[in-house]
C-alpha cells in the first residue's frame, strides 16, 4: 500500500494565492486554512495516511469476507480491532481533521475540503486494495489470507517505521489549537 498519501496537501498549491484585495473562492479559503498553523502539509499528510490505512483495512476485509467465507461482521470487526490497537492515532487525526474543518470560515470551503479528503482517501485506499487483489480467485484468496495473517501479527499497526511516525506522535501528544 502506498504509505505516503498526502490527502490534504494538494490544497497547498492553492494556498500560495495572495489575499491581496481579492475575494477568495471557498476552495482557496480552505487551501489557505489547510497550511496555516497549527495546520500543515505534513500533518495533513499524516492524517490522510491514517484515514487511508483505516479505509484499506475495512475495504480489504469487506472484499475478503466472501473469498474467505467470513461472517458478515468481519469488516466492521477488523476496523474496530485496528482502531482499538491504534486508538491514540485514530483519535488524534480525527480531532485534527475536525479542527481543520472547523477553522475554515467559509462553509462551502469546509464542505469542499471534506469532500476532497473523503474522495482522496477512498480513491487511494481502493487503488491499494485493487493492487493487492489482482489475479485469479485463488490468488485473491491467498492475498486475503496473507492480509489476515499480517493484520493478526500487527503489521498494519502504526509503528516507528511509518513515514509519518514523528508527526503522528506530535498529533497524539497534542499541541495548542
Amino acid at each position: 500500500m502506498a504509505a505516503t498519501l498526502a490527502a490534504v496537501s494538494v490544497f497547498s498549491g492553492l494556498a500560495d494565492t495572495a489575499y491581496a484585495q481579492q475575494r477568495l473562492s471557498p476552495t482557496e479559503i480552505a487551501a489557505r486554512a489547510a497550511v496555516t498553523p497549527p495546520f500543515s502539509e505534513e500533518r495533513n499528510a499524516a492524517t490522510g495516511f491514517i484515514a487511508t490505512r483505516t479505509f484499506y483495512i475495512g475495504r480489504m476485509a469487506l472484499t475478503c469476507k466472501a473469498l474467505l467465507g467470513e461472517e458478515e461482521s468481519f469488516p466492521a470487526d477488523m476496523v474496530a480491532k485496528w482502531r482499538t490497537a491504534n486508538a491514540s492515532y485514530a483519535r488524534a487525526t480525527a480531532r485534527y481533521t475536525n479542527e481543520l474543518l472547523k477553522s475554515i470560515p467559509d462553509s462551502l470551503g469546509a464542505q469542499a475540503l471534506a469532500s476532497y479528503i473523503n474522495s482522496t482517501v477512498r480513491r487511494d485506499g481502493q487503488k491499494a486494495v485493487d493492487d493487492v487483489l489482482k489475479g485469479t480467485e485463488e490468488e485473491r484468496r491467498t492475498a486475503c489470507m496473507k492480509f489476515v495473517i499480517l493484520f493478526a501479527n500487527g503489521q498494519y499497526n502504526v509503528s516507528d517505521k511509518e513515514p509519518f511516525f514523528a508527526t503522528l506522535q506530535e498529533l497524539v501528544q497534542g499541541f495548542d489549537w
